[in-house]
């Protein structure tokens, strides 16, 4: 029996790297040999370090947030010792935690670093390898924690060659971002248009929400309308003033808050396409949530998503930060025909990622040094 300590956000904490955990620790105690046990946070993020309203949600998140143990103060040095004596005293034979922003990295570092002076195994799963927009002092504070673990699980060949940049030697197995489970929708959305596209998930300034409305505006489609959904981490104001300076206050509904997962099914089966117009991109949880809900994704040219994505069969891929091209797009290329005849691309990608093959590669890259 492998005992396992996974370590890091869960549900109900709201954010795609809670839900990844939560997910892959099911996965993990779903698998034979293994037994799980899921420290979380009692305290993640200062106040002001958080734009958000919240950073949980009103669910309680499932059987694995029931049995997770909400131990971890981020913001306390002293506990960060205790919650590692208290995950030793377990005896673990490996520990998981992600990776993903400099303002964790000296707790997961501490915790992590006591547990392998204990003979205790560190899998890092890398959801970035610095914050998006980063300066070098936080790159310097994130790789504090990076360099704690023994092997390394990552979505994308991008993120691989930072950790292997970072850490010379260092092995690290890639793995697609599996599928989330998310509820189907019940009531639907009424369409209002001949296409309906969707951007969804926190707006971020990497995220290109101005390179959509600008390819909006720019766009000749008869009949478009675009939702965008997810909690604002850049000014709401300023993108309604784009679009009232571009003159498409009619064909974009803005949703500037966190939905739930029965709400986000409406407005993912409304959606004929869904759009991904980042600026850069290390990983997503919404291209493969869109895949749960079979539905095509236009995506920058990005590594992240140019592995994952097939063009012309499971979406679109366009120049990144190119509006025109981006409406050019949209206008010749994107139908609801077009989207729904890729649906049987979609569902065969979407059976592929699933979370048991994606935990089976983790344990095996914990419990030995793979060559990938």
């Amino acid at each position: 029996m492998t005992r396992v300590a996974v370590i890091g956000p869960v549900l109900p904490y709201r954010s795609g790297v809670a839900r990844h955990t939560t997910a892959l620790a099911r996965a993990l105690a779903e698998l034979p040999g293994a037994q799980v046990k899921v420290y979380s946070f009692s305290r993640q993020y200062p106040q002001w370090l958080f734009p958000g309203d919240s950073d949980r949600m009103d669910s309680p998140g499932g059987d694995v947030a029931a049995s997770a143990e909400f131990v971890v103060d981020a913001l306390n040095p002293y506990n960060w010792f205790q919650v590692c004596h208290q995950i030793a005293s377990w005896q673990p034979d490996l520990a998981i935690a992600p990776a993903w922003t400099f303002v964790l990295s000296p707790c997961f570092s501490s915790i992590l670093s006591g547990l392998r002076r204990r003979g205790c195994r560190v899998v890092a799963i890398v959801h970035n390898v610095s914050d998006h927009d980063s300066s070098r002092w936080k790159w310097w504070i994130s790789r504090l924690q990076l360099r704690q673990a023994d092997a390394y699980v990552t979505h994308t060949r991008d993120l691989a060659s930072g950790i292997r940049a970072l850490v010379p030697g260092a092995p690290v197995a890639i793995h697609p971002h599996p599928v989330f489970s998310y509820p189907e929708a019940s009531a639907g959305l009424p369409q209002r248009a001949e296409l309906e596209l969707l951007m969804f998930g926190l707006v971020r300034p990497y995220k290109g929400l101005d390179v959509l409305l600008e390819a909006v505006a720019l766009s000749r489609h008869p009949s478009l309308r675009l939702t965008v959904v997810g909690e604002f981490w850049q000014d709401l104001e300023e993108a309604r003033q784009v679009c009232r300076r571009l003159a498409i206050e009619h064909l974009v509904e803005i949703v500037p808050r966190f939905v739930s997962d029965e709400e986000a099914a409406e407005y993912f089966a409304r959606a004929d396409a869904v759009v991904l117009p980042y600026r850069t991109v290390t990983g997503s949880g919404v291209l493969p949530l869109a895949y749960h809900y079979e539905k095509p994704v236009i995506v920058s040219d990005l590594p992240g998503f140019v592995d994952l994505v097939q063009d012309g069969i499971t979406g679109w891929v366009v120049p990144r930060a190119d509006p025109r091209a981006l409406a050019q797009t949209i206008d010749e290329r994107v139908s609801r025909e077009a989207a729904s005849a890729m649906r049987g691309s979609l569902r065969s990608a979407r059976d592929r990622l699933s979370w048991r093959p994606f935990a089976e590669l983790v344990l095996e890259v914990g419990k030995a040094q793979p060559v990938v």
